[in-house]
């Protein structure tokens, strides 16, 4: 990992087992408003809240070892290191922090049936700036941070939020996200450049296997979701059968073709 200047942090297995579960079960269907999915569960809890409370404190030693203080910024992504912006504050007072929040922010009603949700909160509330998808989460956020702890909201220079936190104030961004389609056009014109004469590119064989999939079809809905219950495949199913019910002549023209990456 040297070459990639990538340092890895090691855990016990049992943590990162416990970690996941916790992770997977309980933060995940939370972050993406499953009310049913975060009322009882048959595990405990508390142990595996524990379990992610260590592995991310867990990760303070080994960035403190490569930190430099003077000119570094930590930046966290999405929901697994929740907790180490509070961790990372307690040992850098004036430590530049940011997360990018690669999921939901759910509703301040259903967050607030979560058991630790102050803790998680003031955790982000140690960060510098927080980063969402799409502005419907950051309302959601800060209306948690109101609504749980009293805190205001502040439009600050240039139509940038901010949450007041104890004399800091933590800017709220919001970071859409797209395809780089200039960069994947050229990696395969890189990869077809590079390929032996007469062989196909992995791109290439896909595209002929869907096609001969597909037939004649001139219509195609394609998805990648990952096969879990948040992914509401049955939703997109049921959507699409509505789909070919108000629009009967695509019956014999269009598909869909999901694929789905394992749990």
């Amino acid at each position: 990992l040297a070459p990639y200047n990538c340092i890895p942090v090691f855990h016990a297995k049992k943590l990162v087992a416990d970690f996941l579960l916790f992770h997977e079960k309980v933060l995940k269907p939370l972050f993406h408003n499953f009310k049913s999915l975060n009322v009882k569960h048959d595990f405990d809890e508390h142990g595996l809240w524990k379990a992610y409370d260590r592995f991310n404190a867990n990760h303070v030693d080994t960035i403190m070892s490569i930190y430099d203080c003077a000119q570094d910024l930590v930046w966290i992504h999405d929901t697994y290191l929740l907790l180490l912006p509070a961790y990372m504050r307690r040992r850098d007072i004036n430590g530049r922090i940011g997360l990018s929040l690669h999921a939901p922010w759910p509703s301040s009603d259903i967050y607030k049936m979560f058991q630790y949700r102050k803790m998680i909160l003031k955790s982000l509330l140690c960060c510098d700036l927080i980063s969402f998808h799409v502005f419907q989460y950051a309302r959601h956020f800060y209306s948690a941070c109101q609504r749980l702890m009293g805190l205001n909201h502040t439009y600050m220079q240039g139509g940038r939020l901010g949450v007041e936190y104890y004399g800091r104030t933590v800017m709220l961004r919001i970071s859409h996200i797209g395809v780089e389609v200039n960069g994947i056009d050229q990696s395969i014109r890189s990869l077809e450049a590079t390929k032996p004469r007469g062989s196909k590119t992995p791109a290439q064989k896909f595209r002929d296997e869907l096609l001969e999939k597909i037939g004649g079809r001139s219509e195609v809905f394609a998805s990648i979701d990952r096969s879990q219950r948040i992914s509401g495949l049955r939703n997109k199913l049921v959507a699409y059968q509505r789909f070919l019910e108000e629009y009967p002549r695509t019956r014999g023209e269009g598909c869909l073709v999901p694929s789905l990456t394992p749990f």
